[in-house]
C-alpha cells in the first residue's frame, strides 16, 4: 500500500505508534487535516498495531478523546476494526464521534458507520434507524 507521507513523517509516526506514544502521534497527526496524508496516518495505525486487541483499544480510546479533531478522527478507523471485540463500547464511542462538534470528525464517524452497515447490515441497520429517529 502506498502511503502519502514524507519518509521522515512516516518514520516518526511509525515510531510513535510502535512505542504507544499517543501524544507524539497526536503532535504529528494534528497537521494532517484531510485527504491522502490523513488517510495514510490512519492506515499506518492499522498496519503497525496489527491485531493486538489491547493496543487497538488503547489507541481507540486515546484518539477518540483527543482535543484535536484531526487526531480524534483517526479513532474511527480503529473502531471498525475493534467492533467485534466489544460492540457496546465501540457503539458508544462511535456515536459520540458521529455527534462531534467538528464536521471532519462527524464525517469520518459516519463513514465508519457506513462500513459497519455494509459488513453487518442486519445488526447495524436498526441501530442507525433508532439513532436517526432520535435526532428528529
Amino acid at each position: 500500500m502506498r502511503l502519502y507521507l514524507s519518509p521522515e513523517l512516516e518514520n516518526e509516526l511509525r515510531k510513535a505508534i510502535s512505542e504507544d506514544n499517543v501524544n507524539q502521534f497526536g503532535r504529528l497527526a494534528a497537521s494532517l487535516k484531510w485527504g491522502k496524508p490523513s488517510w495514510s496516518a490512519q492506515q499506518l495505525l492499522l498496519e503497525v498495531i496489527g491485531n493486538d486487541d489491547r493496543r487497538l483499544w488503547h489507541w481507540t480510546e486515546a484518539l477518540a478523546s483527543h482535543r484535536d479533531p484531526n487526531v480524534r478522527r483517526c479513532a474511527t478507523t480503529l473502531l471498525v476494526k475493534v467492533w467485534e471485540s466489544n460492540k457496546a463500547k465501540a457503539r458508544r464511542i462511535l456515536t459520540t464521534l458521529a455527534e462531534d462538534e467538528n464536521w471532519v470528525v462527524r464525517e469520518d464517524a459516519h463513514g465508519a458507520w457506513g462500513e459497519l452497515l455494509t459488513a453487518y447490515f442486519e445488526e447495524i441497520s436498526p441501530i442507525l434507524e433508532n439513532w436517526s429517529e432520535s435526532l428528529r
